[in-house]
């Protein structure tokens, strides 16, 4: 069966029967009045309170630490590689003191060398017997000096090595 706003029964079409309700003519003055007059759902205790200023505050206070640990970061990086040059230069210097060092100490072996091939010859001139009183003498001096520097030597090279 159809109705007057051309929708029909369950029994008949099998369609769903539109219901139209007569809604009284409310101002939005009068709908203001019904909202305060019903108690909200929530209580305002319970509801959240959004504060965007004391947000806003707390996110810019984020961002300055960030922007301060930012330029904290830079001048380390900077001060890194400046220490990275200096450490460069000074392998250099470093590098260096090791070839005179090397240099030094084979100067300072090789005098001992030649001071102990001295020492062993007047060693055997004493030895032989063909010196005279005097020459014998004169070589126990020369003798003596010659350990004596090479005592030095040993000295100095142990100080060298040392270091």
């Amino acid at each position: 069966m159809n109705t007057p706003d051309n929708t029909t029964d369950n029994q008949n079409g099998g369609k769903k029967i539109m219901v139209v309700v007569p809604v009284p003519n409310i101002h939005t003055h009068q709908l203001t009045q019904l909202s305060q007059q019903h108690q909200p759902l929530i209580p305002p205790q319970f509801t959240p309170q959004f504060n965007f200023r004391e947000k806003d505050n707390q996110f810019n206070t984020i961002l300055d630490i960030i922007e301060n640990k930012r330029n904290y970061l830079q001048q380390k990086q900077s001060k890194l590689r400046r220490m990275a040059r200096q450490n460069e230069y000074l392998d250099g210097i470093k590098n260096d003191y090791n070839k005179y060092n090397s240099y030094i100490l084979k100067q300072k072996h090789d005098q001992m060398r030649a001071l102990n091939t001295l020492n062993h010859y007047i060693g055997e001139l004493n030895k032989m017997g063909e010196l005279t009183e005097q020459n014998m003498a004169d070589s126990k001096i020369e003798q003596n000096k010659i350990l004596q520097e090479i005592d030095k030597i040993r000295n100095t090279l142990d100080e060298i090595t040392a270091e």
